[in-house]
């Protein structure tokens, strides 16, 4: 999966530490413990043409509580449609955590699978400026679903009265899956 959204796609996807608008049920569902508002969002990322026929994607968060759904249908005309639920808790101390809970739906040759997976994140504000965030995306799965658990942890800075975002994530995914990456 490529990434959806165009704030998070503008950083290269290195959201996991910033998380802090409707993209969070996605990235990192911690971050929608600040979250107070209503909002929705719809696109379609089209970045990869080559490789996809179209990607659309939505969100909708009420406060709190958010779904997200994308789709990605490739040129062979395969595709898998995710929804989620996500929900995240503002802690103390600067500490959020949160959960999505994801249906995947494949029509992959040579028939269609429902499935479902599940992700954990968790958020700490170390400053008003600086933040850590860490994902655990397919951490429990249906045991149909081939989708091995991975890591992603990141860090963000905001400089001069949040005018610049500086933001850095790593991605631990088994060798199968990519092995390492940074976004």
């Amino acid at each position: 999966m490529d990434g959806i959204g165009i704030r998070p796609m503008g950083l290269g996807g290195a959201f996991t530490a910033v998380a802090d608008d409707q993209n969070a049920a996605f990235y990192n569902p911690a971050g929608l413990g600040d979250y107070g508002v209503f909002s929705y969002s719809q696109g379609d990322m089209d970045i990869n043409s080559g490789r996809y026929r179209f990607r659309p994607y939505s969100f909708i968060n009420f406060g709190p509580i958010g779904y997200v759904s994308w789709n990605n249908t490739d040129r062979a005309g395969q595709a898998v449609d995710v929804t989620g639920y996500a929900i995240g808790r503002k802690g103390s101390l600067g500490v959020n955590y949160g959960i999505t809970y994801k249906s995947v739906r494949s029509a992959l040759t040579p028939g269609t699978t429902v499935n479902w997976t599940s992700d954990f994140g968790m958020l700490f504000k170390m400053t008003p400026f600086f933040s850590v965030g860490f994902l655990l995306a397919d951490l429990a799965t249906d045991s149909a679903i081939n989708a091995s658990g991975h890591v992603r942890a990141g860090g963000a800075i905001r400089l001069f009265n949040n005018g610049l975002l500086l933001a850095g994530d790593g991605e631990f995914r088994s060798q199968q899956a990519g092995g390492f990456l940074y976004h």
